[in-house]
């Protein structure tokens, strides 16, 4: 495989972290989902629901730090795939 067919891959496989802190801004969740990690997606839904369904504050809280891990979800998912791709090289 060429540089520029690895490089054209990467582009096209890697995810966008800013799109999964909106995706999880709007569902918590949602974007550990948009990353592939559907179960750690579905604990972050069950706990925001159960913060918000306890008071506001706690809701708040989960849901806000639901968002920043689903930013470094991603950010982690695009260094692997980078990593992989820098290991395919010969």
């Amino acid at each position: 495989m060429d540089q520029d067919h690895r490089s054209a891959e990467y582009e096209l496989r890697k995810k966008s972290p800013g799109l999964a802190a909106f995706i999880s801004f709007l569902l918590p969740g949602t974007g550990q989902m948009y990353g592939g990690k559907v179960g750690k997606g579905i604990i972050w839904l069950m706990a925001g629901i159960l913060g918000y369904w306890l008071w506001i504050i706690p809701g708040i809280i989960i849901h806000i730090w639901c968002i920043v891990n689903a930013y470094k979800t991603i950010q982690r998912y695009n260094f692997e795939l980078l990593k992989s791709r820098s290991s395919l090289q010969p």
